[in-house]
């Protein structure tokens, strides 16, 4: 039988603009979209396990060239509060009397939503009239606590033809993001495919070095459309095909590359120094898939976060490392929390700026060696405090120190 012969027409190449959040970025490179089919077995006493189809999700990676704007670093880090079962997918809960008829406003205090956000609305008892429950409808921004919806982006980015809510329905309503993110070729200008309900669910490495952008890979997650059946067409995702509008955008002169000084705390020599080659921080987050009871993920929960920074220190001694490291005074002994007497750590850039709250060192070698220097790689790991029975946040980025 004859091999079929490939058509080189149907290769997408990188790298890509992608859009998601409000925000456009760049890859450095291709952008690598992968199914990930779970599977389950029948069993048998006599022959083989039958496997079986379980969940399906699609998981998107790129490396972004490395702009860096509030909006995108927004949307790369979880920077606040973090209590666990939180969703990777912001949702925020309302009642009947949230919603002004009159006006088809919505009110939900310090909602989180962008203008624009693609959302689905939800309740547990009755839906107000007007809304098709897990339909996916567009918000528009009226203070951080009103909003409007809208059946299309466009009108909720213009504020205009907003949904005529005729009753606000009974029960607890539910609003959650279902944010699309799109892939738009720059090699293949009209190729453009649209995930319809994606996620971050890799957080990218946060560099300051003079010849390494500044973001590692992101991971996002493609999920099928809330409450839609795993069969329905385009459920994870549709392809089109449309001139790219925004590719104009790219100018190499906003991907940032770096030095950074690194500060911890108020005592020298650590108030301000320089590293050997650059500070890389680093964000785990540790995932629960959340099962839509049909065969499918919509969502994960978070159930645990660490930030840890790594770097090798410039003319810093090894006693002064050792010192941070010994264990003294009260309360010293094994079982002592790390947060107790740490400081945060901060990396400074000319136009990024990080801090570890409550940064204690994990790691502090020394080496005797003709091709090193004493002090080797450090790592510092953040900490939470608490006040007043609050905890405080694990990290923060930004363009310039936190106010």
């Amino acid at each position: 039988m004859p091999v079929t012969p490939t058509n080189p027409a149907k290769r997408i190449a990188g790298p890509c603009l992608i859009r998601n959040k409000g925000s456009v970025y760049f890859s450095q490179g291709d952008v690598i979209v992968e199914p990930v089919l779970n599977i389950f077995n029948v069993q048998s006493s006599a022959y083989d396990d039958d496997p079986r189809e379980d969940t399906l999700t699609f998981t998107i990676r790129f490396t972004p060239v490395g702009y860096i704007t509030a909006g995108i670093l927004a949307a790369f880090y979880f920077t606040g509060n973090i209590v666990g079962q939180r969703l990777v997918h912001h949702k925020r809960a309302f009642l009947p009397a949230g919603i002004v008829i009159a006006t088809d406003v919505f009110t939900i205090t310090a909602h989180g939503f962008r203008d624009g956000h693609a959302v689905v609305v939800c309740t547990d008892t009755t839906m107000p009239a007007g809304l098709t429950e897990n339909a996916i409808v567009y918000l528009h921004k009226i203070t951080a606590d009103t909003f409007t919806l809208h059946a299309v982006e466009a009108d909720a980015l213009a504020g205009t033809n907003p949904i005529n809510v005729t009753s606000q329905g009974a029960g607890t309503h539910y609003i959650i993001e279902s944010e699309y993110l799109e892939i738009h070729s720059l090699a293949d200008d009209e190729e453009k495919y649209r995930y319809h309900n994606t996620a971050i669910v890799g957080i990218p490495t946060l560099t300051g070095k003079p010849n390494v952008t500044a973001f590692g890979e992101v991971t996002f997650e493609a999920f099928r459309k809330f409450g839609v059946a795993h069969a329905t067409a385009d459920v994870f995702y549709t392809r089109s095909v449309a001139a790219n509008a925004d590719a104009g955008g790219l100018d190499y002169a906003y991907a940032i590359t770096e030095p950074v000084s690194l500060a911890w705390g108020a005592a020298a020599p650590f108030t301000s120094f320089t590293t050997r080659d650059g500070a890389v921080a680093s964000f785990g987050l540790t995932l629960e898939p959340v099962l839509d009871g049909a065969g499918g993920i919509c969502s994960r929960k978070i159930t645990a976060q660490t930030v840890t920074l790594v770097a090798e220190p410039n003319h810093i001694g090894s006693e002064a490392v050792w010192a941070k490291r010994k264990l003294q005074g009260a309360g010293s002994g094994t079982g002592r929390r790390l947060a107790a007497g740490a400081d945060p750590l901060n990396m400074i850039g000319d136009s990024l700026y990080a801090r570890l709250y409550g940064a204690i060192l994990t790691t502090s070698p020394q080496q005797w060696s003709k091709a090193s220097d004493r002090v080797g790689a450090l790592t510092w790991q953040a900490t939470r405090t608490f006040t007043s029975g609050t905890a405080n946040p694990l990290y923060y980025v930004g363009t310039g120190a936190p106010v």
